[in-house]
């Protein structure tokens, strides 16, 4: 599946293609919340060669049974026993769940999305993560 099968809502048009430093997409269960974030990973990801996205979710069963999978149903690139996924230019997306933040300390990231952020009890995981963005080439390097 890509881009063209799906018709976008207003609101996931807006966060897909917005230019904020930190957009967030706020909806309600069902919207397509998931979905426009992943597309708008891939699509850093794929216009800026040598990238690197890190997907992270709170919890291991969250991110491997939902996150993960709506990225393999999205995309058709499916991730790797790794958890991570490298597309032909050179960018690549890690999978990670919260308990592997701390791992991510020598990373430089261009773009970063934080799925169910709710999740987290606090703010350390954005504080943490929004300290990684240090990729300059990668154009707006958040999510």
């Amino acid at each position: 599946m890509n881009e063209s099968q799906f018709k976008l809502i207003d609101a996931q048009e807006k966060f897909i293609f917005s230019t904020s430093r930190f957009p967030a997409f706020i909806a309600g269960v069902g919207t397509g919340k998931t979905m426009a974030a992943l597309f708008r990973m891939r699509g850093l990801m794929k216009q800026y060669p040598g990238n690197l996205g890190i997907v992270i979710r709170k919890e291991f069963t969250d991110l491997h049974d939902s996150t993960i999978k709506d990225w393999n149903r999205y995309t058709n690139m499916p991730v790797g026993s790794n958890k991570e996924i490298t597309f032909p230019n050179g960018s690549q997306i890690l999978f990670r769940h919260g308990d592997e933040i701390n791992v991510l300390k020598n990373i430089n990231a261009g773009a970063i999305f934080i799925e169910q952020a709710e999740e987290f009890l606090n703010d350390e995981a954005f504080q943490f993560l929004r300290d990684r963005l240090r990729r300059q080439e990668a154009g707006f390097r958040t999510l």
